[in-house]
């Protein structure tokens, strides 16, 4: 059976966009899975870009742009949809899988026509196939009848207009089209069998797979928070960090209303930078977003998983923490207590009550023996509810299924003949005129809908690119302002600090760092406090470390010796070091440009030079590559932990 999975990337929340799908069932030698996207990341042979071209992309961005800002739409205008019923690997296949139409903006109209010729499943991963405008109604119950008045046409997404009702309208149309849907969760199923255009349709209830080998650590606890920078008797509090719809105001609500806020580290992933007020009070790690590998290691460090999000459709990562036996707490909303089997399993808080929060997170931090034992509870629960295998065996026989119910289909398929269209010619395909008035009053009907309603001709391409060439420009202008005043102030920092400039010797021991002390002394030499001098310390190195730091020649101070430990290596730069002050740089790590600029410059503020003065920073933890996974934050009001 030929399976197509469609969505508008491969990789990223693969379990969520058929990728994983993909990779899985074409083990079975009964399935052959090929996965159509808007934009790929991976080197997959078996991932297809839908637009062989980048500018496809762009084009239908700024259609979308033009859809949503002006015509207050969305998922109706677009050149994706006309793309997808002439590729050759949709047409091909028995079955077409959609993943997250939303994100790939096909035109609901020729969409549903397309699903009445061909075998067509449809996952529902959020509710927005059921709304007419938004992704998580919350209370909202209009979905019910029409959506009819919107009053929050500020959340996703986001429309300056209020045309929900038509929109919901063409949704609707979805109930004659003999589609299977495909929910993850309780709460997505009874919402569609609420929903009357989805109630009398074929919809499947397939909870998500865990791969749980991955939650199986090799490594301690300890080993994990090591490994992130957090000290090993910190309690560590995992949360992610996004929009309002996750609840990070509610959980820095709780957190500052902690009682006791000492040996506690957070962790956070998704943005940085957004809980900056908490730093005053913890220790944070924000690791940003980052591969899978850095948040297994997430998942092990913590003690406790926050998630009050105000929205879940299933709730992937309350699952994971939950798999890798860590206290999961969310809030009594949307899919989040069924996916997480609270309260059994995890922990149920109020729907938006802060206070409740931080009184479960203090509980569950005092009382170890209860948090572990609901750790190892919570992944007994997921084991056995979230099974690998089951998910994907559940989905082999949805295609089957959807294969027997709508194969009458394809004999509609086999009647229409469309043209191809020369790919290499996009002008045809672009510069189709509609003639819309901008200021008309439009009627949203499918009829209109489907004939184009779009003016996206020359003028609008040729706008785009002069609004390109003109916002280049401005950048080249700022980036010469800004040099122009960058040299400015160094110039000025030279002459305030002409008194006032300390030596500083940065000391490198090294020990067989053939492999990265180079890089080490690129940072140091990069360094724009110029009262400097950087001395290598080569504690008996057998490989070719002499020959990397003879190279620099008086650049550095190069000084050999025998083998005895980093102690002794850094004590003999010491020995030997004619600065004021020394900064130790370890062969394998680098300095950011303004590291030492940034500490005499405190020095002199606080007006410490010629004190007995340690100074140390925040850092970032990267990998063997040198790509940066981890930001570490002290909690400057805690200092005598470090001591």
């Amino acid at each position: 059976m030929k399976i197509i999975e469609v969505n508008d990337n491969d990789i990223y929340g693969k379990i969520f966009n058929g990728y994983s799908i993909m990779e899985e069932l074409n083990k079975d030698s009964n399935f052959e899975v090929k996965q159509l996207v808007h934009n790929k990341f991976s080197d997959n042979p078996n991932v297809v870009r839908l637009f062989s071209d980048y500018n496809y992309n762009l084009y239908d961005y700024y259609l979308h742009k033009y859809e949503t800002e002006i015509l207050s739409t969305h998922s109706l205008l677009t050149v994706s949809t006309e793309f997808l019923k002439r590729n050759k690997y949709y047409k091909n296949s028995d079955v077409a899988h959609f993943h997250q139409v939303h994100n790939c903006r096909f035109s609901l109209p020729t969409f549903y026509e397309l699903a009445k010729s061909k075998p067509t499943v449809i996952s529902f991963h959020d509710p927005w196939f059921m709304t007419g405008r938004c992704v998580h109604p919350f209370e909202c119950t209009k979905w019910k009848d029409g959506c009819k008045k919107c009053d929050k046409l500020d959340t996703l997404f986001e429309l300056p207009h209020d045309t929900c009702s038509d929109l919901w309208n063409i949704k609707s149309e979805i109930k004659d089209t003999d589609v299977d849907i495909i929910v993850h969760s309780e709460f997505m199923y009874n919402m569609a069998k609420e929903n009357p255009f989805t109630k009398d349709l074929r919809i499947h209830l397939i909870p998500f797979g865990i791969n749980f080998d991955k939650y199986n650590f090799s490594n301690t606890k300890e080993e994990a928070k090591k490994e992130l920078g957090i000290l090993p008797n910190d309690k560590v509090i995992f949360f992610r960090v996004q929009d309002e719809l996750k609840g990070s105001d509610y959980i820095v609500e709780a957190l500052k209303g902690l009682k006791d806020k000492s040996n506690i580290t957070l962790l956070t992933c998704s943005e940085k930078g957004l809980i900056n007020e908490l730093k005053q009070y913890f220790n944070v790690v924000e690791v940003g977003a980052v591969p899978e590998r850095i948040m297994l290691k997430c998942y092990n460090a913590s003690d406790l998983f926050l998630m009050p999000s105000l929205g879940e459709s299933f709730g992937m990562m309350a699952v994971e923490a939950m798999a890798a036996k860590v206290t999961t707490l969310v809030f009594d909303n949307s899919a989040l207590p069924s996916t997480s089997g609270a309260p059994e399993y995890g922990v149920l808080i109020k729907n938006k009550d802060a206070k409740d929060l931080r009184e479960k997170i203090e509980y569950f931090l005092t009382h170890d023996d209860e948090r572990i034992k609901r750790g190892i509870k919570s992944k007994e629960y997921v084991i056995k509810k979230y099974n690998y295998d089951n998910y994907f065996n559940s989905i082999k026989e949805v295609y089957k299924e959807a294969y027997e119910k709508q194969k009458y289909k394809n004999t509609r398929l086999l009647t229409e003949h469309h043209k191809e269209i020369d790919y290499n010619d996009n002008i045809k395909l672009l510069k189709q005129k509609i003639d819309i008035i901008k200021n008309k009053v439009m009627d949203y009907s499918v009829e209109d809908t489907t004939q184009g309603v779009v003016k996206f001709d020359n003028n609008a391409i040729n706008y785009i690119t002069e609004q390109n060439k003109l916002l280049f420009k401005e950048s080249i202008v700022a980036n010469k302002v800004r040099d122009i005043e960058l040299e400015g102030e160094i110039k000025l920092k030279e002459e305030q600090l002409k008194n006032n400039e300390p030596k500083v010797s940065i000391i490198i021991p090294v020990y067989n760092g053939s492999n990265y002390v180079r890089l080490a002394i690129e940072s140091a030499l990069r360094q724009t406090y110029k009262n400097l001098e950087i001395i290598v310390v080569n504690d008996g190195s057998k490989d070719n470390t002499e020959e990397i730091c003879k190279k620099y020649g008086d650049k550095i101070v190069y000084l050999p010796k025998e083998n005895g430990g980093v102690s002794t290596a850094l004590n003999y730069g010491v020995e030997h070091m004619t600065g004021d002050y020394f900064s130790w740089l370890s062969h394998d790590d680098l300095y950011y440009p303004e590291k030492v600029q940034e500490e005499v410059d405190y020095l002199v503020k606080n007006n410490l030079l010629g004190t007995k003065t340690i100074l140390y920073s925040n850092y970032t933890i990267m990998d063997g590559e040198g790509n940066p996974y981890s930001d570490v934050v002290f909690n400057t009001y805690d200092l005598n932990r470090y001591s």
